[in-house]
């Protein structure tokens, strides 16, 4: 407790709880280090019981804005729409065959993002 400093505890039945995690958590890493030694845990909120951590960690979180997630406003959608015109995304780069494909696809996603979110289209100024 010392180490990984927990929240404090309501009671100290939730800190026997909460140890009992802590404890089947630590155990489950250990043997899971000895079976694959391609990976690497650590303690992220060890406390927790796994139907906790995959609560509160894993999976949509509706209740959190998403980049670019406006409610409908009823206007109608338009049959095409020009990104670069609109200033929103640079112009689509020839890549040759340097296999950075993955790297193109990020920034223009990242650039359109950024654009729908601020209405700036200079991503790359920040």
């Amino acid at each position: 407790m010392e180490k990984y400093k927990p929240l404090a505890y309501n009671s100290t039945s939730e800190r026997k709880l909460r140890f009992a995690n802590f404890a089947a958590n630590l155990v489950f890493m250990l043997q899971s280090g000895k079976k694959h030694e391609a990976f690497t845990m650590a303690v992220i909120g060890g406390d927790m019981s796994p139907e906790e951590f995959r609560q509160t960690h894993l999976g949509l979180n509706p209740s959190k804005p998403t980049l670019g997630a406006e409610p409908p406003t009823g206007q109608s959608v338009p049959a095409s729409l020009d990104w670069v015109a609109l200033g929103g995304v640079t112009t689509p780069l020839n890549q040759g065959s340097c296999n950075s494909c993955w790297t193109f696809a990020t920034s223009g996603s990242l650039e359109g993002a950024w654009f729908a979110q601020t209405g700036d289209g200079d991503l790359w100024c920040l």
